[in-house]
């Protein structure tokens, strides 16, 4: 089966209103909020919104609004989420089975550790 590609486009001086599952952590970088994302799922996680400072939430609103604080918003296609579902389905959490995703332009390795999610860069 061909790789579903995870992309996420950036919207300058956006913000999506709302966070995610009332999910209101702020993570340190756009890639930690975006694995949260796709772990919370496409019903309920619509964007990453990041501050100028470089804080990142998990946002719930599709419709993005005009940013005056200089804000950036980050939206998943939704071939993130068919990847992300085809892990959750396969219950592919066996330490001897690797899979890839495609995050932030690099593949990286899914592994489940007793039900922890991590993950690491590929190559």
């Amino acid at each position: 089966a061909a790789a579903q590609l995870c992309t996420w486009t950036t919207h300058a001086d956006t913000y999506s209103a709302g966070f995610a599952s009332g999910v209101s952590i702020q993570f340190d970088t756009a890639e930690e909020a975006q694995i949260q994302c796709l772990e919370l799922g496409q019903e309920v996680c619509k964007a990453v919104t990041c501050a100028s400072s470089g804080s990142c939430t998990v946002r719930s609103s599709e419709t993005l609004g005009s940013s005056l604080s200089g804000e950036t918003t980050y939206v998943p296609a939704s071939s993130c989420f068919f990847v992300q579902a085809t892990l959750r389905v396969s219950g592919a959490s066996r330490s001897d089975t690797d899979i890839c995703i495609w995050l932030n332009g690099m593949w990286q390795k899914h592994e489940d550790f007793n039900g922890f999610l991590s993950w690491q860069k590929v190559g």
